[in-house]
């Protein structure tokens, strides 16, 4: 990670785009993790574009506990 500010902050906007966009739970909790991702791998405070966050899709697990 290069810069961790706001990547709980990226989480929950993911929720929120899932929410929105009628996304079924696995996906919005993926959806949720690539936003956070892609968050911490910038350098400054600004938040991820779609493209760059779903560019981490392949490398975000979600499991059923």
């Amino acid at each position: 990670a290069i810069n961790t500010t706001g990547a709980g902050d990226s989480f929950l906007a993911g929720i929120i785009y899932g929410l929105n966009n009628n996304a079924d739970c696995y996906k919005m909790l993926k959806l949720a993790g690539s936003v956070s991702a892609a968050k911490v791998t910038k350098e400054d405070t600004a938040m991820p574009n779609l493209i760059e966050a779903l560019s981490m899709m392949d490398n975000v697990l979600v499991e059923k506990l």
